[in-house]
């Protein structure tokens, strides 16, 4: 473009509308990458904690409790250690939320 050339009102007005979506969608997309690093962290924790459920009945007959080690009672600490992990995000969450609005 010429530096003696002016520019009417409506492209000025349809640059910075274009301009405006640009910034939107890179705030979007900062807020997704940041969600999704986030998701995948408590995903990681999760698989973590399932594996350490699994093993607590073979920790207890370690010490001489009588559980047995079947893959129902695998499969019920899991989901119950994974569970309590989620209840613990959503209620954690819940206080930081809390917190902002003090």
């Amino acid at each position: 473009m010429d530096a003696g050339m002016l520019v009417s009102p409506t492209m000025l007005a349809i640059w910075n509308v274009i301009k405006a979506n640009q910034l939107l969608l890179i705030v979007i997309f900062v807020v997704f990458l940041v969600a999704a690093k986030k998701l995948f962290n408590i995903l990681m924790s999760s698989i973590t904690i399932a594996i350490i459920s699994a093993l607590f009945p073979f920790f207890l007959n370690k010490i001489g409790f009588s559980m047995p080690t079947d893959f129902n009672t695998i499969l019920y600490f899991m989901i119950l250690g994974v569970a309590l992990y989620i209840i613990y995000h959503i209620i954690r969450g819940i206080f930081k939320i809390g917190k902002l609005f003090k």
